[in-house]
């Protein structure tokens, strides 16, 4: 049941946010939304892994239509890329507020993430009527490596029949350029690929949509650059068709 609980709750969440479609299926978060409600506030919106992530939840109910007040608060941290909860936690709630920290994991890979919560009171379905969304990045800082990296949807650069995914190392500290850097890079099922990045350790992975399948929308990256790899994933919209070649090049001087 916690398994079932866990999956609408996260539906709920990527509905509230915009970011994917809401299942066919799926009973409409304006239901639940309309009994009970939490606000999550988080200490930052960017944290690294190892780190610990506090949090303050405040839950609104409309009384006229529940009897009793959630007692207790699940709150977890879900990988939108795998669709997984890669942290998870019980926390009381008192006078209708509930406050915590949970520990990011170190195994986190830089990303987007969506921090859950949802009450223990469940309606007939067996769904919790109290829910709350609230997105946060993590930055994966990497010791003493010279970079961490960032990967986005380029839009202006994208076509109808193939998405371009943008490639960015970010220096951490005064080194601005990264001279034969490359990077590697799969569509999970696939095999890998290498990408030659410029100077400033740019490039552009374009995917053709025909690729894209349901099983398949987590894009790895491995950035190599003098003896430091470094790790991100982004996921890619969804489509379905036959496979053909994909494509990959660089941007000099920073520029498109």
């Amino acid at each position: 049941m916690v398994k079932n609980m866990l999956l609408v709750i996260l539906l709920l969440g990527v509905y509230i946010a915009g970011a994917q479609k809401q299942p066919g299926n799926q009973p409409q978060p304006a239901q639940s939304a309309t009994l009970q409600k939490v606000y999550l506030t988080t200490d930052k919106v960017i944290y690294t892994p190892n780190e610990q992530l506090w949090f303050a939840a405040y839950l609104f109910e409309n009384r006229s239509q529940i009897k009793d007040t959630a007692d207790v608060l699940i709150v977890g941290l879900h990988d939108p890329v795998s669709d997984n909860m890669v942290a998870l936690k019980k926390f009381p709630v008192l006078n209708r507020i509930a406050t915590g920290n949970i520990l990011l994991p170190d195994s986190l890979i830089a990303g987007g993430y969506n921090l859950v919560a949802y009450t223990n009171i469940l309606d007939m379905h067996h769904i919790p009527v109290g829910t709350g969304f609230k997105p946060i990045r993590i930055y994966a800082r990497t010791g003493d490596k010279a970079f961490t990296t960032s990967l986005k949807i380029a839009d202006s650069l994208s076509t109808g029949d193939r998405i371009a995914i943008q490639h960015e190392m970010i220096p951490e500290s005064y080194q601005v350029t990264f001279k034969d850097a490359r990077a590697r890079y799969q569509l999970a099922g696939d095999k890998f690929r290498t990408l030659n990045l410029d100077d400033y350790g740019k490039g552009i992975v374009y995917i053709p949509l025909k690729d894209i399948k349901t099983a398949n929308r987590s894009l790895s990256v491995t950035t190599i650059y003098n003896g430091d790899t470094v790790r991100n994933r982004i996921r890619v919209p969804e489509s379905t068709a036959s496979k053909e070649s994909w494509s990959a090049s660089f941007y000099p001087e920073g520029d498109f």
